[in-house]
């Protein structure tokens, strides 16, 4: 993904607002201020999903996902930079 392809949450559906979140797959934990929570409402949100990618490089986090949530859920989904292309659940191990 390009910094022209970054999606942010000023370019969200109209309407709609959306946060930047990461989460953890298996458990089902948000990335929160104090670590991982349960609650989405209580998840770090990030300007873009390019700002959450960074974040996961510095902070060498590899079992996440970023999720694009919505207030309307049926709207949010879920890019996984980390999942190894043609093998279900496998990531890519921490550098």
């Amino acid at each position: 993904m390009s910094v022209n392809n970054m999606i942010t949450r000023k370019e969200s559906l109209k309407g709609e607002n959306m946060r930047i979140v990461l989460e953890d797959p298996e458990t089902r934990r948000f990335l929160g201020a104090r670590g991982w929570t349960k609650e989405q409402g209580r998840a770090r949100d990030f300007h873009s999903s390019v700002t959450a990618l960074d974040y996961c490089f510095k902070e060498r986090l590899r079992g996440v996902r970023i999720l694009l949530a919505f207030d309307e859920k049926r709207f949010n989904f879920y890019l996984d930079p980390f999942l190894v292309p043609g093998r279900a659940k496998e990531r890519l191990p921490v550098a």
